[in-house]
């Protein structure tokens, strides 16, 4: 079992991040409210693993799924534009974050 977690750990983090925003964008795109959710359920361990921090980021970061639960509401209910404003938000907020991990 402890090798199945240590074989699993390095996918939990940035490749985890992307694999579930593909599948979100691909989601949304053919309005399959399945491939939100798992997109959804890939981003957050990524995003509770920046709870710990001790900046603005322990709080943002963490809720930062709760926008694509929203974007996933939204594709069941056949609301694209809604899905697409919040996918976006989404987006920008990662690579806002991204920009600002990696100049410091």
């Amino acid at each position: 079992m402890d090798s199945l977690i240590t074989l699993l750990l390095p996918y939990l983090g940035w490749p985890a991040m992307a694999l579930g925003i593909c599948i979100a964008f691909i989601g949304i795109l053919l309005q399959k409210p399945k491939f939100v959710l798992v997109g959804t359920i890939l981003t957050i361990p990524m995003c509770l693993y920046f709870f710990g921090a001790n900046n603005w980021i322990s709080v943002v970061f963490p809720s930062m799924p709760l926008i694509l639960v929203c974007s996933w509401i939204a594709v069941t209910k056949m609301k694209k534009s809604v899905s697409w404003g919040l996918f976006l938000i989404y987006i920008t907020g990662i690579f806002f974050l991204w920009g600002w991990l990696y100049s410091r």
